[in-house]
């Protein structure tokens, strides 16, 4: 009966994140810089053409291709998101006196948290510009409008229509104030979210896991 010990598991742990994480940085557009400014993604990220037409898949396309990562917080969130994601795991798991937390309903609760975290920042940033917004300008009530289209393009126009629509009703009733949307693409936010790479790396702990908690189950 093969045993795994904790010096055998921590090598292995680290050989899986390295994986892991190579493969991210692909997907990412395997960008060879640290810090790489838009005009020179073309030339600094080498798989960014190659798998750009990842984004256009349903479903997958939400979320792949991840944005190139051109800083270093967008190389160090799958790191975190790796040690976040392992350790309450762990945690979860230790403390409950259960599997459940390597099991598959755990990352489904965890992605849902985060995402929904996520949606409550966007949502607070963008309404703190429409307050300043408003304040200064009386005659325009400027309105959050959320978009979950995956092209941009359709959430630009339906915005676009929206707008022009209020606008002629404002002048056909004579309206001393405009309400006007704010479109906020979520999908297109949180591709360009250093969240969306630190959920991947809470992901890629989850399997490491996962896969340990099989093997013993099966020993």
């Amino acid at each position: 009966m093969v045993q795994i010990n904790n010096k055998q598991f921590l090598l292995v742990s680290i050989i899986w994140f390295l994986i892991f994480y190579l493969i991210l940085w692909v997907l990412s557009g395997a960008c060879t810089s640290l810090f790489v400014a838009p005009s020179e993604e073309a030339t600094l990220c080498l798989t960014n053409a190659s798998i750009s037409w990842l984004s256009t898949l349903p479903v997958i396309g939400l979320f792949f291709p991840i944005t190139p990562w051109v800083s270093l917080f967008y190389w160090f969130s799958p790191l975190f998101g790796f040690i976040a994601g392992y350790y309450t795991i762990k945690w979860w798991n230790n403390n409950f006196s259960t599997k459940e937390a390597s099991g598959f309903a755990f990352p489904i609760l965890m992605i849902l948290i985060l995402i929904i975290g996520f949606t409550v920042n966007l949502a607070w940033f963008y309404g703190e510009y429409v307050s300043i917004n408003n304040s200064r300008n009386p005659n325009v009530n400027a309105v959050l409008y959320f978009c979950f289209d995956q092209d941009v393009s359709v959430c630009n126009n339906t915005i676009t229509k929206l707008n022009t629509e209020l606008q002629q009703q404002a002048i056909a009733n004579n309206s001393q104030k405009i309400t006007q949307y704010l479109g906020v693409n979520f999908w297109s936010e949180l591709k360009s979210n250093i969240l969306l790479t630190f959920i991947f790396g809470t992901l890629g702990a989850w399997v490491l896991l996962f896969v340990k908690r099989l093997f013993e189950d099966k020993e």
